[in-house]
């Protein structure tokens, strides 16, 4: 069915999704939801939009961050040796790589959501040290991998999208290696945005949640490549995600600190 057949997939895949976890939430063993549990509640709804906007402003600026790249990519591509089909096609493939990685780190940053936001409304700060400390070297663990894979077999993995020219293959190793080369730390990130979101501190979420998209990759991608070209691109990736984890070892590094102080009081 070609495309089409492609969004028909995706369309029904969300609808079986919907029936699943309607299904769930109607077997709740302790609570019992009614339609009249379903009536707004103003403050609730304040709280859930003020911790659930660092998500919404991750994926928006991760859309905003595409369209940026996408058009960058057709510019810059087109005076360099590889053109700018070549290049967008790369960054198409090794965005879906990514997202894999992506998905392992959310993965775990959510299975410790409950217990960091449980332990600390109960003031047991210790464990929430410790569980945050555990979840951060399962997804550098995890990370590591991914990044050993993406130096070591940048073709391989490539392939399997679609085969191309030497030119195609030059560049997506070239990128893959380079694009990626902070990725054993990319974790950290999401990490640090669901903790904060957990704790109820929305504000620090969404700082964590715009530094790479927003504060540092965005502006990158538009500066460096007048510079340098397509390189500005290549080398925009590692640089944002230096300066994001930076921030997030700032953030929760003072965060602890202040949970010491209240373990003292």
């Amino acid at each position: 069915m070609g495309i089409a057949g492609a969004g028909i997939a995706t369309v029904i895949s969300q609808i079986v999704t919907f029936i699943i976890a309607g299904r769930y939430m109607l077997r709740f063993r302790s609570v019992k939801l009614t339609l009249k549990q379903m009536r707004l509640n103003i403050d609730s709804v304040k709280a859930i939009v003020k911790l659930g906007v660092p998500g919404f402003l991750n994926h928006f600026m991760a859309m905003v961050v595409q369209v940026t790249m996408n058009n960058t990519l057709r510019v810059y591509g087109a005076a360099s040796v590889y053109g700018s089909d070549i290049p967008i096609a790369v960054v198409g493939v090794i965005t879906k790589l990514n997202a894999t990685v992506t998905a392992f780190c959310i993965g775990i940053a959510t299975g410790a959501q409950p217990i960091c936001g449980f332990n600390y409304g109960a003031k047991n700060y210790t464990r929430v040290k410790a569980t945050y400390k555990l979840a951060t070297a399962a997804v550098i663990c995890i990370s590591l991998v991914f990044f050993a894979c993406f130096q070591l077999f940048p073709r391989q993995l490539i392939s399997i999208f679609g085969s191309g020219d030497k030119q195609y293959y030059l560049f997506g190793e070239r990128y893959m290696r380079v694009y990626l080369m902070m990725v054993c730390f990319y974790g950290m990130q999401p990490l640090a945005t669901t903790f904060f979101a957990s704790i109820g501190k929305a504000y620090k979420a969404l700082f964590i949640t715009m530094t790479r998209q927003g504060i540092f990759l965005l502006p990158l991608l538009l500066i460096l490549p007048r510079f340098l070209g397509l390189d500005g691109i290549v080398y925009a990736g590692p640089i944002a995600d230096s300066a994001s984890i930076l921030c997030v070892i700032v953030c929760i590094s003072l965060e602890f600190k202040a949970m010491s102080k209240l373990m003292l009081e």
